[in-house]
């Protein structure tokens, strides 16, 4: 198909303002699940440490350790489903439901872990290949000028592989494709034409966020410091940057999703037009 990242990047736009409601109250959400883990688990590993000052110091530690790797699964678990659930919001084909969404995100859950940890068994094999390959060519080459070439090329491998592999997640939340092997596999087959423009308008979303950081901090802390003569900014600038990067960064992870959910339209050919999201 004819893929078009001047498209992608509108509708993606469109997908935000049109739900940006649900997104923000769903993401809101995952967070207070998010926060009451960590409380728990904070509040656990106190009593651990508290038993351990009694007794045993390794019996402590060790059951510091479950208790620590038990927590980051769980927050990781979280982040999957938020995640899923956010790009089950973002479809044109499943109802616009807070509820259908994090059911979503976390059925489909299991499938990111399989997927995320086969990717990186195969990617940490690969890149110790390809790893001591480049460091024999850079060697061989003594030339700064073809190491910097050479790390050049594994770099633009890395965002072609990403490209590839971005489909991932609404695969998994918006085609409903609960076997992780048959999710990567899907995503590869779906960027497969596509994966060169679909880098450049992440790199285009990434530059763009890159110029609204910069502006937002000019008239936030660039604006205090101008006003106190060249000199540290004022509380209100440092506030006001503050408040800036943090609604910047949550517009920013949700457009990722509908920008990421917009090309799946593309590459998937449900609907025509960005009104069936509205």
């Amino acid at each position: 198909m004819n893929f078009s990242g001047s498209r992608a990047l509108s509708e993606g736009l469109e997908i935000l303002k049109s739900r940006i409601g649900v997104l923000v109250g769903t993401a809101l959400i995952f967070y207070v699940i998010l926060l009451a883990v960590m409380a728990a688990f904070g509040g656990t590993m106190m009593q651990v440490m508290m038993v351990g000052a009694g007794g045993d110091p390794s019996q402590a530690f060790a059951g510091m350790g479950l208790t620590i790797f038990v927590m980051y699964l769980l927050i990781y678990a979280i982040q999957f489903a938020q995640a899923l659930a956010l790009m089950r919001l973002c479809s044109d084909r499943h109802p616009v439901s807070i509820g259908d969404a994090i059911a979503a995100g976390f059925r489909g859950t299991p499938t990111m872990f399989g997927a995320v940890i086969l990717l990186g068994i195969v990617g940490g094999i690969g890149g110790l290949v390809i790893g001591m390959v480049l460091g024999l060519l850079m060697a061989a080459a003594q030339s700064s000028a073809v190491s910097i070439l050479i790390g050049l090329v594994g770099l633009a491998g890395m965002i072609y592989l990403m490209a590839r592999l971005s489909m991932l997640a609404p695969v998994i939340a918006i085609d409903e494709e609960l076997n992780p092997i048959n999710a990567i596999a899907r995503s590869w087959r779906m960027t497969g034409g596509a994966a060169l423009k679909i880098a450049l308008v992440y790199a285009a979303a990434m530059v763009l966020i890159l110029v609204l950081f910069f502006v937002v901090a000019a008239l936030t802390i660039g604006t205090s410091m101008f006003g106190a003569g060249g000199g540290a900014p004022n509380p209100a600038g440092l506030i006001g940057f503050g408040i800036g990067m943090l609604v910047l960064g949550l517009s920013v992870g949700l457009y990722f999703n509908t920008l990421i959910a917009a090309i799946h339209r593309q590459l998937s050919g449900t609907t025509n037009s960005a009104e069936a999201f509205a």
